[in-house]
């Protein structure tokens, strides 16, 4: 993959970051939320695994990234897995008012916030 390939890749991870973090402020657009929330976990595991030479991901979810990994390529695979994680939880209900919603997406803005650094830090 070329530079400016991955580059671009990037742009996109950090654009669709900013979409989930703008879809979860509507409380009442949950299924937009969880979609937009797997589709950004995936791309941006697949950015590290373009980056790395790895075979991609077909799922979001865990994905365990070889030691010999580049360590901005390693904090954005670790941050993922960290939304991930959380987005388990924060996605269970239909309803994202109630208490375990608010309660985790405080946690998950944090994590989204991690990964939006190690993105920034790939450029």
């Amino acid at each position: 993959m070329s530079l400016i390939e991955l580059k671009t890749g990037n742009s996109r991870c950090l654009r669709m970051l900013d979409k989930v973090t703008e879809t979860a402020e509507i409380l009442d657009n949950a299924y937009a939320f969880r979609s937009r929330l797997g589709r950004l976990v995936l791309a941006s595991l697949s950015l590290v695994a373009d980056r790395e030479g790895f075979p991609r991901p077909k799922y979001p979810g865990p994905w365990h990234i070889p030691e010999c990994a580049e360590g901005r390529n390693a904090a954005v695979a670790d941050a993922c897995q960290a939304v991930f994680q959380l987005s388990s939880l924060a996605c269970q209900p239909s309803e994202p008012l109630d208490s375990r919603w608010k309660a985790t997406w405080a946690s998950l803005k944090v994590e989204l916030a991690a990964l939006k650094l190690a993105l920034e830090g790939m450029e």
